[in-house]
């Protein structure tokens, strides 16, 4: 990008536009019906761009407006930054061992993958390649949780217009690659199994409403309470008939 040329953004009504005099970032918009050009001290360069596209930029819509939430800028947005916006948000729509927990598995396996991408960069067969070395490594259910996270990300990012689509939308769920849900006939044989065949009809038979359905879904998955909970519409593919 020339320093000569502008970069102009808009918020609804809001335009900010980014100019280059003395080889420092200067910002141009309108307030209170009056133009306002001030410098903001940070000298030219792709490090300080990225820092006033982040999080200058951003604060001064959020001045300006008075609105809480505005979008992210499209364009140049690194994965990592993302997340750690994301996981600000997720924090306080879970419980707290379960925010830790998904911390680590987003730090462990996720970051370390797809920490040198844009978010907008990330595709399809870059994501296929992480779940194919994650199946490698660790068990269905495992890499099934490692996925669900990474689903909300790229699903947030998605719903705030920064993404087009989630690419993960496009990658095989794994129990389409590697196995089918087991019918109640063959759990008897599974080896590590904490309710035999009996048990689990005795439970079904005992419980009513959205209760039942919520033990027949952590039955045949394996999900945790917490991940039930969080599930939305927006989580099942009724095409594909599965969960992304």
């Amino acid at each position: 990008m020339s320093k000569n040329v502008p970069i102009k953004f808009i918020y609804d009504d809001v335009k900010i536009t980014i100019r280059v005099r003395y080889d420092k970032y200067y910002l141009d918009f309108m307030h209170n019906q009056k133009r306002v050009k001030r410098s903001t001290g940070l000298n030219a360069n792709e490090e300080n761009l990225k820092e006033l596209k982040t999080n200058i930029i951003p604060e001064l819509i959020k001045a300006l407006t008075g609105n809480k939430e505005i979008e992210y800028f499209k364009k140049d947005i690194l994965f990592t930054d993302f997340a750690i916006k994301f996981f600000q948000v997720y924090q306080g729509s879970v419980r707290e061992h379960i925010f830790e927990a998904n911390c680590s598995i987003y730090e462990k396996q996720i970051k370390p993958y797809f920490s040198k991408y844009n978010i907008n960069e990330i595709k399809p067969i870059q994501l296929e390649e992480w779940q194919n070395k994650l199946l490698d490594k660790y068990s269905l259910h495992t890499v099934i949780r490692y996925r669900s996270i990474l689903n909300l990300i790229l699903n947030k990012a998605f719903e705030n217009d920064i993404i087009k689509f989630n690419p993960l939308s496009k990658i095989k769920y794994p129990t389409s690659i590697n196995k089918k849900f087991k019918k109640l006939n063959d759990l008897e044989n599974t080896e590590i199994y904490p309710f035999n065949k009996d048990k689990i009809i005795k439970i079904l038979n005992n419980s009513t409403g959205n209760l039942h359905y919520f033990i027949f879904i952590m039955l045949c998955t394996g999900m945790r309470p917490g991940e039930i909970i969080s599930l939305t519409w927006n989580d099942i593919d009724f095409e594909k008939k599965n969960c992304s």
